[in-house]
This record gives structure tokens, sequence and C-alpha cells, in this order.
């Protein structure tokens, strides 16, 4: 159940971001939409190449120097690891879904 939770805020978030571009992206978003796309990138390495331009297209406009520091930041690394976390102990039937589902949301 934490899996689509996890999915359905990416999915809900990404747009947002996109939109609200010229706002620096929260640590816990960033790290959200981040550990997302990691997981299903490694789990399903065919996606890997369109989750990474996806990944780019995400932060798209935000200036690398403040991406850099929200991704130092603690609260990013703890989300991270809490959506990896997460994300590992669910059934990989739920898993392949899940990133299938998020593949199909991406621009």
């Amino acid at each position: 159940m934490k899996l689509r939770h996890i999915v359905c805020l990416c999915v809900c978030m990404a747009p947002a971001q996109l939109v609200l571009a010229a706002a620096p992206m929260s640590a816990p978003a960033l790290a959200t939409l981040q550990g997302t796309i990691d997981f299903c990138a490694r789990t399903y390495p065919d996606t890997a190449t369109s989750l990474e331009e996806f990944a780019k297209l995400l932060v798209q406009g935000f200036a690398e120097d403040e991406l850099d520091k929200v991704r130092k930041s603690d609260d990013f690394k703890a989300t991270y690891a809490q959506v990896s976390e997460d994300l590992h102990k669910t059934h990989p039937n739920a898993a392949k879904e899940a990133c299938n589902g998020f593949l199909a949301q991406r621009p």
C-alpha cells in the first residue's frame, strides 16, 4: 500500500514542480521522486534511460548549486532512505505495476 502512495505522490508532484520551476524543489519532494526513479531504473534496467531523461526534465531550470544543497541535506537523505526501504519491501508484482504507472505518467 505504501508503494501506491509513493508513486501517486510522485505522479502528482512532478507536474506541479515543472510548473513552479522557478522555486527550489523541497528536499522531501526531490528525494521521493529521485528515490522512486532510481528504484525503478535499478529494478527494471530497460527503463533506466527513459527514467534518467525524466529525472533531468524534473530538475531542469533549477540551479545546480541549489540542487546539490538540497541533495546533501539531512531531510533529503532521510526521505530517500525511507522511500528506498519502502519500495524494496513491496511485492515484485506491485513494484512492477507501480513503475510502469510511473513511466506512463511522465511527460
